[in-house]
């Protein structure tokens, strides 16, 4: 006898105040970079995004890791001193300030319910893009001598909601050179956007870094990206706590996907991929069968959204 798999959510009335944090209103004098230099650990802030900036006193003191902001314009210069400089050589849609990120860090929303759909532009820094362009004494030449060798350089970013883990991670390539046909390898030059809102509702955001080009000492590869407009929708809760019943059958699924949920407002639905591209989207009233056959099998996330209510939960397709 089959076994009828149903998921029941039961989900937070809430609505959503559109933000972004952009940068632009923290101070610089042009082509520079703020991080933290006198403290083991600063902080700054743009709408309610925050970000660390640790500070190490070792060794006459340096920047650890976390943020930094940025202006700087050098596309060119080669190298671990030109750290701060975004390789698109501006912010997104030109704007002046932008953040740089080292190291596997973490950041969070100042929102007291959480944020959903979490999104943001992001792109390489010159010193990473250079190593990976041309080798240095560190990291290799991306594709190696013949320019066939399959490198990449990754981040994937995890989302958190008062300490839980939520949603999926999302991995996004900062350059990947495993595509059979040479002509589509690249490194990232320009702001590009990364889709974050399969991890749902979150109030922090880890992220860490992958490459291809390991040694003893872990990644070869400058581990920097740089940021530019965090948007998300603020939580803003009215306190209750309604509940809505969806049935997502069968589960895993083998080609045919059942939606069922109570009440007769209409439900839009989103399918996400594991690095959070968005595969269906969709709108139906009470319930839906959705064929999925020709989609890849795997693991993928789907967000029911009715009226103020949302959630999302994972999805086998085999």
């Amino acid at each position: 006898m089959k076994h009828l798999f149903t998921l029941i959510f039961v989900m937070a009335a809430f609505s959503g105040k559109s933000q972004v944090a952009n940068f632009d209103e923290l101070q610089l004098q042009p082509d520079t970079f703020w991080y933290a230099t006198d403290q083991i650990t600063d902080n700054f802030t743009s709408g309610a995004v925050y970000c660390p900036s640790w500070w190490s006193t070792e060794f006459g003191g340096y920047w650890a890791g976390g943020f930094a902001y940025s202006n700087m314009t050098d596309t060119v210069t080669s190298g671990y001193l030109n750290a701060f400089s975004a390789k698109a050589g501006h912010g997104f849609n030109m704007s002046p300030n932008y953040v740089v990120t080292y190291g596997d860090a973490w950041f969070r929303f100042e929102a007291d319910n959480g944020v959903s759909d979490v999104s943001m532009y992001l792109t390489n820094n010159t010193f990473a893009y250079n190593s990976m362009r041309d080798g240095d004494g560190v990291g290799k030449k991306f594709g190696g001598p013949s320019g066939n060798d399959p490198d990449y350089f990754s981040v994937t970013f995890q989302g958190y909601f008062q300490g839980a883990l939520t949603g999926v991670p999302i991995e996004f390539y900062l350059a990947d050179f495993r595509a059979d046909i040479s002509a589509n390898d690249y490194i990232l030059k320009s702001w590009t956007q990364a889709n974050l809102s399969a991890m749902g509702i979150v109030d922090s955001v880890t992220y860490f870094f992958s490459s291809s080009d390991e040694g003893n000492f872990g990644i070869n590869t400058p581990t920097y990206f740089c940021a530019d407009r965090i948007a998300y929708n603020e939580i803003v809760t009215n306190g209750k706590q309604p509940e809505l019943y969806a049935q997502i059958f069968p589960n895993p699924s083998h080609g045919m996907l059942n939606l069922r949920v109570s009440g007769n407002t209409e439900t839009h639905f989103d399918l996400f991929s594991m690095d959070g591209k968005l595969v269906l989207t969709g709108n139906f009233n009470m319930q839906l069968s959705l064929s999925t056959a020709q989609l890849a099998k795997g693991c993928y996330f789907i967000k029911l959204s009715q009226g103020n209510l949302s959630s999302t939960s994972k999805l086998i397709l085999q």
